[in-house]
């Protein structure tokens, strides 16, 4: 499936999240549940990476493994993980590009990580779509 474009897709993920309550139920878990049934419906060539990770996805499966075995840590580098999945998705040229950030501890003081990662997907012309969740 390519979901409706001409093209395979990437999707860089990052979790700038502390677990939250959802239905009484981990917060978390339900986004990692919801990522994995989206990925599981796309073509095998549709790639995701968890910024945090060392390695990029080489197989569907491993997309759905990195979503699937990411735990939170109180040590993560909010910028590190927002430049990791550009510089992702900026190797693959031919590809739908796209960034998932997922937050709850989004404030305005550290707005300027959100905006410089917004002006380096401009400056080195990536043109990854980056979507901003915040819960």
């Amino acid at each position: 499936m390519q979901f409706g474009f001409q093209k395979d897709a990437y999707f860089g993920v990052v979790f700038d999240i502390h677990d939250f309550t959802y239905n009484k139920d981990s917060g978390l878990r339900f986004i990692k549940e919801s990522l994995i049934k989206m990925i599981s419906k796309f073509d095998k060539n549709t790639k995701v990476y968890v910024a945090g990770n060392e390695v990029l996805p080489r197989t569907h499966g491993e997309s759905i493994a990195q979503i699937n075995s990411f735990v939170i840590s109180d040590n993560a580098n909010t910028n590190r993980m927002m430049r990791d999945a550009l510089h992702g998705a900026s190797i693959n040229e031919d590809m739908q590009k796209y960034i998932l950030i997922f937050t709850n501890k989004f404030h305005s003081k550290f707005s300027y990580h959100y905006k410089n990662i917004c002006r380096m997907n401009e400056s080195k012309e990536v043109n990854a779509k980056i979507y901003i969740f915040e819960f």
